[in-house]
């Protein structure tokens, strides 16, 4: 990590817009820029801009999966380049899968009614089949924050059903490093189905049918625009499930006219906003994000005290220093004619650099005029970017 000050080499920063240049993109892909602040005469660009990339989703991924089938038969000697067609029953008829549920449901309650009910495997299910498709089913912050929520689905409402399409972690990184705790297990171990489906990860098409033979009432979306290599691209577009909703990783519309909902905050999705999103809002009471790190048995409480640091200039230690002594391992925190003074506050954003935006970047510089002698220290991801800050 660097302090914002010893990397922009000036002290006296000033928020205002003719001092800060943005002279790029805040990110290589247009979803992610469609999630950025624009001005009111500008947002409903948003909307417009993510529904012309939606549009083409499913065709992107087809393509990328001819580019693929290519490839695999050069190896053999020969083929060339081909769009694959879309099956001609692709995609499925929501309307079709929505009655056969209703009336599913119809008979089940009428049985249930009359005391008709018994354990025979032919009658009618009442969960309701849930699915959750990402790529992240692994050690990766988003699972960390939300993997312990599966704990707390009622089995008599719903049954819950993953489609991981990432692949796990190697068991050296999950001992050494994470210390034997293994966060996909852990959603393993609290869901119903866990279906492990890597093989579908360039195969979009497959992967629907595969979760529409299973009769998946809901599906919901993990993965958002934030591509890894692995999200499901073109899935969706499919419609595999009656009912699909867009949660965690992307918060600015899909632009998807196949994406029922988005569950969101009132804070991050204003009614007023509805107009920019092709998604109906399913406002959650306190935060969009399903935060179950609390009911971690791991978590331990913040510890406040800390060992006094021998030297100025000593070796970093866990545990030792106040967050104003160690400043972020900078060696001049507030500059060289301030070399003999203290660091008042440190604050820190361990995000990497596509997500800041002029907007974010400048409310940081109006905290750091407003606070003498306090720092803001960021992660150096990817280095080669520091220099556009």
């Amino acid at each position: 990590s660097l302090s914002i000050r010893k990397m922009i080499g000036i002290s006296n920063l000033k928020a205002d817009n003719d001092y800060i240049l943005w002279n790029r993109a805040t990110s290589v892909h247009p979803h992610m820029m469609s999630g950025y602040p624009l001005s009111n005469d500008d947002a409903i660009l948003k909307r417009y801009s993510s529904e012309s990339m939606a549009s083409l989703d499913e065709l992107r991924a087809r393509a990328e999966r001819g580019i693929l089938l290519e490839q695999h038969q050069q190896q053999r000697g020969g083929g060339k380049r081909n769009i694959p067609e879309l099956p001609g029953d692709l995609p499925y008829s929501v309307l079709e899968m929505r009655d056969k549920f209703v009336k599913k449901n119809e008979v089940y309650k009428a049985m249930k009614k009359f005391g008709l009910l018994g354990s025979s495997a032919l009658l009618p299910s009442a969960p309701i089949k849930v699915g959750f498709v990402a790529s992240g089913f692994n050690t990766k912050a988003v699972l960390y924050l939300s993997h312990d929520m599966f704990r707390f689905f009622d089995p008599d409402i719903v049954e819950i059903h993953i489609f991981s399409t990432g692949q796990p972690d190697h068991p050296h990184f999950i001992e050494g490093t994470m210390r034997g705790v293994d966060w996909r297990q852990r959603v393993m171990d609290n869901v119903d189905y866990f279906h492990d489906v890597q093989e579908y990860r360039g195969d979009h098409i497959g992967l629907a049918r595969y979760i529409h033979e299973l009769s998946i009432s809901i599906l919901i979306e993990w993965g958002g625009y934030a591509r890894q290599g692995e999200r499901a691209g073109g899935l969706m577009a499919l419609q595999p499930a009656p009912i699909q909703i867009l949660h965690q990783e992307f918060l600015m519309t899909s632009g998807a006219q196949y994406i029922d909902y988005i569950i969101t905050d009132k804070n991050v999705s204003p009614l007023h906003s509805e107009g920019l999103y092709t998604e109906k809002f399913l406002w959650l009471p306190n935060h969009f994000f399903s935060k179950g790190h609390a009911m971690q048995k791991e978590l331990h409480p913040p510890q406040l005290e800390y060992k006094p640091k021998t030297g100025k200039g000593s070796d970093f230690e866990l545990g030792v220093g106040s967050p104003q002594e160690n400043a972020c391992l900078s060696s001049n925190p507030l500059g060289r004619d301030m070399d003999d003074e203290q660091v008042s506050f440190v604050y820190c954003n361990f995000n990497k650099f596509l997500k800041h935006n002029p907007e974010t970047v400048r409310s940081w510089i109006r905290i750091l005029e407003q606070v003498p002698n306090s720092i803001l220290c960021l992660l150096e991801n990817p280095v080669e970017w520091s220099k556009l800050l």
